[in-house]
């Protein structure tokens, strides 16, 4: 019987690990207690070297729960390899209408993963750079502790 027993605990451990996500680019930034300003600008730099893979572009946020809003809006950067500048605005949804967290909270902390961009890829190789600012009315902003971009390899090649 103990024949059997590690071949099989490793064969379940293989598929259990195997099974999560891809991520080929993590990276976690902090924010100080004292709050996120304008000038605390957030820079992650990930290189990409096959561009016929699609990709999801994720946020992790961890706020306090008491955070004063039900959502929180950032400017977006790409820089691209070539120099070439996406930019945009975001609204990030973090709370129900009725001001229910969304995502998994404590009594003092939420951890909520927001999809950026699903199923996309990135058209040129090399070094790319996204570039995160608080675009709120106040700053400093109480309460956002940290994000964490995350780049997931999907495993699917663009048509």
């Amino acid at each position: 019987m103990k024949q059997f027993l590690w071949p099989t605990l490793f064969f379940f451990s293989i598929i259990i690990v195997s099974c999560g996500p891809n991520y080929v680019y993590e990276d976690k930034k902090e924010l100080p207690d004292s709050g996120w300003a304008y000038e605390d600008t957030l820079q992650y730099q990930f290189s990409i070297e096959d561009t016929s893979k699609v990709y999801n572009q994720l946020l992790e946020l961890n706020h306090r729960t008491d955070y004063g809003f039900q959502n929180l809006y950032v400017k977006v950067k790409t820089i691209f390899p070539s120099g070439k500048v996406s930019e945009q605005v975001l609204s990030l949804e973090i709370a129900s209408k009725i001001g229910l967290w969304f995502g998994d909270c404590d009594d003092t902390n939420c951890i909520l993963t927001i999809p950026i961009q699903n199923n996309i890829f990135f058209p040129e190789k090399g070094k790319y750079t996204f570039v995160l600012e608080q675009f709120m009315r106040k700053s400093p902003l109480e309460g956002i502790r940290s994000f964490e971009l995350k780049i997931e390899d999907t495993g699917q090649q663009k048509k």
